[in-house]
């Protein structure tokens, strides 16, 4: 059984993955890992573990939509996520496509 000790300092590098994998999403996971001393294996287990979702594409999904409706552009959108204007415009379709099937 853990001790008190290593079961603190433990609870404490999950919780500093968990912050920096959801506040640095430019930094990859196998950074992440490395910066604890972790392997990639045990930082997709803390995150799944603690429900974290380890998977970013969503949160930079989202970021497109947001954008679009407050009136961006796609070129503009493109250039500040640093998507190309062809996926920008694949996300708003799936977007569109997925309400028309919603609304039937």
């Amino acid at each position: 059984m853990l001790g008190f000790q290593q079961f603190f300092e433990s609870n404490q590098i999950e919780n500093q993955v968990i912050v920096d994998y959801l506040s640095k999403p430019g930094v990859s996971v196998g950074e992440i890992g490395k910066n604890h001393g972790l392997s990639e294996r045990e930082v997709y287990r803390i995150l799944r573990f603690n429900q974290v979702s380890p998977n970013r594409k969503g949160m930079h999904v989202e970021k497109v939509k947001h954008l679009a409706g407050m009136g961006w552009g796609i070129r503009e959108i493109a250039g500040f996520t640093g998507y190309s204007t062809r996926n920008v415009r694949n996300i708003l379709n799936k977007q569109l496509r997925e309400n028309d099937l919603n609304q039937r």
